[in-house]
């Protein structure tokens, strides 16, 4: 029986330990002659969403593509675990961020919990929200006028 218990015990400690220590993909961070970023970046994050260089505080990253300093395609953010917990456009991440179409959030279980549509950086939609059950709630109430305004911008 000792022998079973110390058995559980040292494998959960090594399964506790292999998800502390999830690996955050490396990237190289270039950029340009003239400073704009470029390529593939990881960018790291603390629990408030500030920007960190510490592995040890990291809670979330970002993987981004950039083209002259700009985001290009699909901008992935993780939880320090490497579940996904958001994805969608950015037009720009700084020094604010500007989404563009259709954005989702995760919760750590990879389970969509909010989808929202986004022009420009104004929410389009109203914001929707997944309970565990997957029944759809609206969340905010916005009015047809603001929305159709928004499309012929």
């Amino acid at each position: 029986m000792k022998k079973v218990f110390y058995l559980l015990l040292i494998f959960t400690c090594l399964w506790t330990i292999g998800v502390q220590i999830q690996t955050i993909p490396q990237n190289p961070n270039k950029t340009d002659a003239k400073g704009r970023r470029k390529g593939t970046w990881t960018t790291l994050y603390d629990k408030d969403w500030k920007v960190v260089m510490d592995t040890n505080i990291t809670k979330f990253y970002r993987i981004i593509t950039y083209k002259d300093d700009l985001p290009v395609g699909k901008v992935r953010d993780y939880y320090r675990t490497g579940a996904i917990q958001w994805t969608g456009k950015l037009l720009k991440d700084r020094p604010s961020e500007v989404k563009d179409g259709k954005c989702l959030w995760y919760d750590k279980n990879g389970n969509i919990t909010q989808e929202n549509w986004y022009r420009k950086g104004a929410l389009l939609k109203p914001k929707i929200a997944i309970d565990s059950n997957w029944y759809k709630s609206i969340l905010a109430d916005y009015n047809m006028i603001k929305m159709e305004v928004a499309f012929e911008d």
